[in-house]
């Protein structure tokens, strides 16, 4: 089916459809499924942080959004169950980002206390010193 003037999401929809099934959909039917997904597309997060890391066999992707919450408590819920947070892999990715924020805290505490003469642990600092 075509359109009096192009419609870049019809344009990308169609392109991801065979041909033959491209023909069948009506004006009518287009304009549904561009107010259902193409609303999706438009949307812009506050924060969209978007980084692929390739490897050898295959590659791995990290996605940060944020903004604010517009969906409804139902949507939520069913949402949470098809991707609970709890997962290992989930597990293993905020264990090792919370080690990384210790650490770093860490680094910059032992870093400013010499300049600051802040005494943390009392012994080793002796045991150091003597």
């Amino acid at each position: 089916m075509k359109l009096s003037k192009p419609d870049p999401f019809i344009e990308q929809f169609f392109a991801r459809i065979p041909p033959k099934t491209a023909a069948t959909f009506n004006p009518t039917q287009l304009e549904i499924l561009k107010q259902t997904f193409g609303s999706r597309a438009s949307k812009k997060h506050t924060v969209d942080l978007r980084l692929s890391m390739p490897f050898p066999k295959g590659g791995f992707y990290w996605v940060l959004l944020m903004g604010r919450e517009k969906r409804g408590r139902d949507r939520l819920q069913q949402e949470r169950r098809k991707h609970p947070l709890w997962t290992v892999a989930n597990g293993l990715v905020i264990s090792g980002f919370l080690l990384m924020i210790a650490t770093a805290l860490l680094g910059t505490v032992f870093i400013l206390e010499e300049p600051a003469d802040i005494q943390i642990n009392s012994e080793v600092n002796n045991v150091v010193k003597e």
